[in-house]
């Protein structure tokens, strides 16, 4: 090669005539391509191919007759191996390519001249840029072994390549018997790390070093990495769930759980005839298949809202497979029932004369039962609601509060409405309703089954709500009872009827309701005469005139016609101390005096004394009862004395 250089030099000083520079600055441009190759991570082997790329700097079209070109890369990292003409160089003579190019490789560069003819009839413009060579290089094996952060190799241009005693090339253009030096830059090939056999996933990590850190990585055990047998084509995906078909174990269809039409029975359904199979209900063992069945029915009704199911198999790899299902329950299960009671507080209520309303209490009170030999616990409740009429001409409901059970639960949501006017809606219902959900929002996340929301059972009778009731004396013409009860009622034409359900799994139960729920029962008290305490001159009000005639009476025997209210302090006694309390009241010293205080009444303490007269001068009996001793038809009823109802059992009666 050294020969056809000089052979070279030779020819260009007596064809081309290098006798000056054409043009006075760059009129082409060298360069050298820049891209990427890769290395072998193991060894540190690579190969790769750059190219020399040429132009004309903007200007007159120059037809070009040859070039030479000196190229240097770094010796420790890179090595040619061979320089061969390209592009329209290539092709020209008809394809026969230039009539002289000859290449030098030495360790730090290579040089290359091309003549396109000896006698100048064929040139090129490079007025676009065009590839005249290619070089290949290899890497240096010792250089890269083992590098994974790759490397860079500079390409440049060198005009001192070469070795002692061989002429130098320079870099050249020659136009019409000139030379023009051209601008030069260089390239620059990023060299990337890769293992091209035994890595397929490309993590520049052996896979047998993979899969011995992480076994899990080659289920079916063929020394292939799961993920490059589908890339590969050495097994199939056809769940398309990234892994291998012989590494799966699973059911090919889904479990579906349903409710067989009037049966009491949920039958499920796998559609694969895999034995053994393991059917559970949650998560309790309820099934062993071994003959290859594909459904199965289920007649053990679920005790709970819902019920999870599940199957598994063990497959030929030793996988486990498993599906699920659940089923709710949206219907009343017919092992559950709910019964609604109602309980009076006291046996019974005196209804005491003299106007003051007599208030009655009524308990409520819920209980659920199962079916016997069911196997379920009571229901878990999750709200109720209750409804309860009443003779709005007897009784008048006047509050309906939680009580007993709901005190510990504390419910998220209670509403009552009350209503004791029979003409406040169309449909004439008098009575109070109330609703109750325990809890709007779930509770118990993190446990076993997920969120649920609150529940009470009532495995045995709970009070959960009292209703108070008040029973004017002006209603009853006699001692008797009032009935109570649980029905559905409609108190605003505003709103939908309330009704007497328990909620159970979103599915409501009607309890059992006895007729009549409940009974308030009123007995009429004794005739008492009515009087204003503190009022010893039976004029309507407390003032100094009391004080003074209870002075005169126990100073003067003045006579007196209510000694109970001559008694301001109400201690069984008629002494000093009286008048000085009405005193005291009337100077703003002291209390009001007991009951009955500011208005007329009867008394509502037992004591001795008691008033002269069934009734006082300045009270207006507003619920007359018969004296049953005194000829006179009290309570105007038409009934005198023992006549009267009011008077059975009385000790003057026979």
């Amino acid at each position: 090669m050294g020969n056809n250089i000089i052979k070279l030099g030779m020819i260009l000083c007596c064809i081309l005539q290098f006798t000056s520079l054409y043009g006075q600055n760059p009129q082409f441009q060298f360069r050298a391509e820049t891209g990427t190759g890769t290395y072998e991570l193991l060894d540190g082997t690579g190969v790769f191919d750059s190219s020399i790329l040429v132009r004309q700097l903007p200007g007159t079209p120059a037809p070009t007759q040859g070039i030479s070109i000196g190229s240097s890369h770094d010796s420790t990292l890179l090595q040619v191996t061979s320089v061969s003409s390209s592009g329209s160089i290539a092709l020209i003579n008809g394809g026969a390519g230039p009539d002289f190019f000859a290449s030098n490789v030495y360790g730090d560069g290579f040089t290359m001249v091309a003549v396109f003819s000896f006698d100048s009839s064929v040139t090129i413009e490079f007025t676009t840029e065009q590839a005249v060579a290619v070089a290949s290089y290899s890497l240096i094996p010792s250089a890269l072994v083992g590098i994974l952060d790759g490397a860079t190799a500079t390409l440049s241009f060198s005009d001192t390549v070469g070795s002692p005693g061989v002429p130098v090339v320079e870099n050249i253009v020659t136009v019409a018997g000139q030379s023009s030096v051209p601008e030069c830059i260089p390239g620059v090939i990023t060299l990337n790390p890769t293992i091209s056999v035994g890595d397929c996933d490309g993590n520049l990590v052996l896979d047998v070093d993979e899969i011995a850190a992480d076994p899990s990585l080659d289920c079916n055990l063929n020394g292939l990495l799961d993920d490059c047998d589908l890339v590969q084509g050495y097994d199939t995906d056809m769940n398309n769930d990234g892994v291998p078909d012989s590494c799966e174990c699973n059911f090919p269809n889904q479990l579906t759980c349903t409710r067989i039409p009037g049966e009491l029975l949920i039958e499920l359904t796998w559609g694969d005839s895999s034995s053994p199979v393991q059917l559970f209900r949650d998560e309790v063992l309820i099934a062993s298949l071994i003959d290859g069945q594909t459904s199965y029915i289920d007649d053990g009704l679920p005790c709970s809202c819902s019920v999870d199911y599940r199957i598994q198999k063990e497959c030929d790899n030793a996988q486990i497979a498993t599906e699920t299902c659940t089923f709710d329950w949206v219907e009343q299960h017919p092992d559950f029932s709910f019964n609604y009671s109602a309980e009076s507080v006291e046996q019974n209520y005196t209804l005491v004369q003299g106007g003051a309303p007599t208030v009655a209490a009524v308990e409520l009170f819920i209980e659920g039962s199962i079916a016997q030999g069911s196997p379920c616990a009571p229901a878990a409740t999750h709200g109720f609601s209750m409804a309860m009429s009443h003779d709005p001409a007897l009784l008048s409901v006047m509050d309906v509060e939680l009580a007993g059970e709901m005190l510990s639960v504390s419910p998220d949501y209670v509403s009552f409405a009350i209503g004791n006017d029979s003409s406040a809606n169309s449909s004439g219902d008098v009575g109070w309703c109330m609703g109750v959900l325990y809890s709007l929002d779930p509770v118990g996340g993190g446990v076993p089954g997920g969120p649920a929301l609150e529940t009470v059972t009532y495995e045995t009778k709970k009070l959960v709500a009292r209703a108070t009731y008040e029973a004017a004396c002006g209603d009853w013409q006699n001692s008797g009872v009032s009935d109570l009860q649980f029905e559905g009622l409609a108190l605003s034409d505003n709103s939908p009827p309330i009704g007497n359900v328990v909620g159970v799994c979103g599915v409501v139960y009607a309890p059992a309701l006895a007729i009549p729920s409940a009974q308030v029962e009123i007995i009429k008290g004794p005739a008492q005469p009515l009087f204003i305490r503190g009022d010893c001159s039976n004029q309507g009000s407390i003032n100094i005139q009391d004080a003074v005639l209870m002075l005169n009476y126990l100073f003067s025997s003045t006579e007196i016609t209510c000694a109970d209210a001559c008694d301001a302090n109400d201690d069984g006694l008629l002494n000093l101390v009286d008048p000085l309390f009405d005193l005291m009241f009337i100077m703003g010293l002291g209390p009001m005096p007991p009951a009955p205080a500011g208005v007329c009444g009867a008394d509502p303490s037992g004591d001795s004394i008691d008033c002269a007269t069934s009734v006082s001068n300045n009270c207006e009996d507003p619920c007359p009862f018969e004296d049953c001793s005194n000829g006179i038809d009290d309570d105007l009823d038409g009934q005198i004395d023992c006549a009267d109802l009011d008077c059975q059992g009385a000790g003057s009666c026979p």
